[in-house]
C-alpha cells in the first residue's frame, strides 16, 4: 500500500498565536482535509518539555500532517496547486473574491512542506495491551 503524507511546518505571526490556532483548527485543517485526494489531517505542536542539549526547538513549532491514500497523490497535489493559485490570483486582484481555501494573516510566511510516501506496511507493537 503506497500511502502518502504531506507534512506542513508552520508558525504564527508574533502576537497572533491564538488567532492562528483558531483559524487552523476551525477552518484550514478541514479545508485541506476536504480537498480531492486528501482523507485526513491532524495538527501537532512542538513539545517544549522535550528540549534539551540534543533536541532544540524548531523554527516552525507547528506541524500538520495530511494523509493521501494510494492512487490519490496526483489528485491531491493538483487540488493543492489549484487552491494555491486561486489564493494568489485573489490576492493579486485585490477584489475580495472568495476562495475555496482562504489563508490567514496570522500565519507567518515561509512555511515548509514535504511529501512522503510509505515504503512498507505499518508495524504494530507485539506487547500485550493490558
Amino acid at each position: 500500500m503506497e500511502k502518502h503524507l504531506l507534512l506542513v511546518f508552520t508558525r504564527p505571526v508574533e502576537g497572533r498565536e491564538e488567532e492562528f490556532n483558531r483559524w487552523y483548527d476551525e477552518q484550514h485543517l478541514r479545508d485541506i482535509a476536504g480537498l480531492p485526494g486528501v482523507v485526513s489531517g491532524q495538527r501537532y505542536r512542538f513539545d517544549e518539555a522535550s528540549k534539551n542539549s540534543i533536541v532544540q526547538a524548531p523554527d516552525m513549532g507547528y506541524l500538520a500532517i495530511y494523509e493521501v491514500p494510494e492512487g490519490q497523490l496526483e489528485k491531491a497535489k493538483a487540488a493543492l496547486a489549484e487552491t494555491s493559485a486561486e489564493r494568489r490570483a485573489a490576492a493579486t486582484a485585490g477584489d475580495g473574491r472568495p476562495v475555496r481555501v482562504p489563508g490567514s494573516p496570522a500565519i507567518a510566511p515561509g512555511n515548509i512542506s514535504y511529501w512522503f510516501t510509505a515504503i512498507g506496511e505499518p508495524v504494530a507493537s507485539e506487547a500485550d495491551s493490558d
